[in-house]
């Protein structure tokens, strides 16, 4: 009825949004036949809004992926599904095997196991890419002399699902040398690769296969991404008490392949002359740099630029005499995107950071904390140390025993994720008073980089740094403090 009553008006645009969300399966089948013909015989441009796939692939003729309100790439849903160009896009429309690898001049590699194009790559010689492959593109056989495709190696079946007129695995794979998973993710703390794949009834029972099976996996057909890599915000004010945090960030940025966008705010000095000079005193090698100048407070100016456009990382120096007062601009820049953020001392000798310490306390968002930290630290050639503190009372054991030994597996889950990152890591419990303890084995290890995540949000959904950070930034003297927003704190 409400289709009629919108058809009645002749309209020159139908927009439907979620029109068959309350409805059971079959009949949205039914229906979205009905619309297709109503569509074709009315020719009216119709925009459809959908969280279901199979109903924009069904229904479109041209498909559109918008998240966070932003159009990341539209075009044939045939295009978006078998050559998207983002991480997101390729995840969101059905389900994908997503891996870093590395392209060749004949394709792309992951490990050992080459593999040729059957799309184009977007860029040019070996640079590390995502390679995507297809649940449907994964052929399983008993023996890898049967295979028509590369073979990836031998899986075990950890997954099986009937799902109608096809079968879906879910396949573990040994590690593979100089290869990362992106999707589906691997278990926290595994170093083994989780394979998706699909089949037909068909071929199901040519070939059965049972939970804890072993088979062979070969893909037929693959897709490459260009690694997007990171994106840097670097915050100035045009003044040379700018140029500790400009030029480690810029070094950072050099050694991570990482895009910078540099970002002059706050009126003032920072003028278009000013911003170039700073342009030019981070010096080239970079990926690639944007200068853009704003005349809001920097709180504000970066709310701009990342609703523009998301950045990881903002890079920032603290005030030369009191850093704690640069906090609140902490706060304020993390509240403002999805990003975490590099505090560094005004006035700080410029050096790349090779010693990492991370202080988590045990629990989800510390995850986080180490998942980026790795990414930087792998870029960097970093070592890392994993630190948690816990009070004096549970190294005595007894009641708190369970407390410790929780502590202890949420750090080597911690540490082999690093390790699968080729991070040299160490992990650490102490017990005491928390400020004294890591400022105790900041000197003890000689870390030239301290990692700290944002406390969750109270009730009143603010973030605040909390009591921590004040109290241990004025211990940490020219050290930068790497303050990671977890996805917890970014609900």
């Amino acid at each position: 009825m409400a289709l009629a009553r919108a058809l009645a008006h002749q309209p020159e645009v139908l927009l439907l949004d979620e029109p068959f969300g309350a409805l059971d399966a079959k009949v949205r089948t039914e229906l979205r036949r009905t619309i297709r013909d109503i569509q074709r015989e009315l020719k009216i441009a119709t925009i459809f809004v959908t969280h279901d796939q199979e109903e924009a692939f069904e229904l479109a003729d041209r498909l559109a992926v918008l998240s966070f309100g932003r159009l990341l790439e539209a075009g044939p849903p045939e295009e978006l599904y078998l050559r998207p160009e983002t991480e997101l896009v390729a995840n969101f429309l059905g389900s994908a095997n997503l891996m870093v690898g590395e392209s060749t001049a004949d394709g792309v590699r992951l490990g050992p196991v080459q593999f040729p194009l059957s799309t184009r790559a977007e860029g040019e010689g070996s640079r590390r890419v995502q390679v995507l492959f297809r649940p449907e593109d994964v052929t399983l056989r008993d023996s890898p002399d049967d295979m028509a495709c590369p073979v990836l190696g031998q899986a075990v079946v950890d997954h099986r699902a009937f799902i109608g007129s096809f079968e879906k695995l879910r396949l573990r794979l040994p590690p593979l040398r100089g290869v990362r998973a992106i999707a589906p993710p691997p278990p926290f703390g595994s170093s083994e690769i989780w394979v998706e794949a699909s089949r037909t009834q068909d071929q199901a029972r040519r070939f059965p296969l049972r939970l804890g099976d072993s088979t062979w996996v070969g893909v037929q057909r693959v897709h490459a991404l260009v690694h997007p890599g990171m994106r840097f915000l670097l915050l100035t004010d045009c003044t040379s008490r700018s140029d500790s945090a400009l030029s480690t960030g810029a070094e950072i940025a050099r050694l991570s392949h990482a895009r910078v966008t540099l970002l002059g705010c706050g009126g003032g000095a920072a003028g278009p002359d000013t911003v170039r000079a700073a342009r030019e005193r981070i010096g080239s090698g970079l990926a690639a740099v944007d200068v853009r100048q704003s005349p809001e407070p920097p709180g504000e100016a970066v709310a701009t630029e990342t609703e523009r456009e998301p950045h990881d990382l903002v890079v920032l120096v603290l005030p030369e005499k009191t850093p704690t007062d640069g906090l609140a601009l902490a706060e304020e820049i993390l509240a403002a995107g999805r990003h975490h953020v590099l505090l560094v001392p005004a006035g700080s000798t410029v050096r790349v950071p090779s010693r990492f310490l991370i202080c988590v306390a045990v629990g989800e968002p510390g995850k986080e904390d180490v998942a980026f930290t790795g990414r930087l630290a792998r870029h960097l050639q970093a070592e890392a140390t994993i630190v948690t503190v816990l009070p004096e009372d549970e190294r005595r054991g007894g009641a708190a025993a369970g407390a410790v030994e929780r502590a202890a597996r949420f750090l080597e889950g911690n540490r082999r994720a690093l390790a699968r990152l080729g991070v040299q890591v160490e992990t650490r419990v102490r017990y005491g008073p928390v400020i004294e303890e890591i400022v105790a084995e900041v000197e003890e290890g000689a870390h030239d980089l301290v990692v700290v995540g944002v406390p969750l949000p109270g009730r009143t959904r603010e973030i605040s740094l909390g009591t921590l950070l004040p109290r241990l930034l004025p211990e940490l003297g020219e050290r930068p403090v790497l303050i990671i927003r977890s996805p917890e704190v970014a609900s």
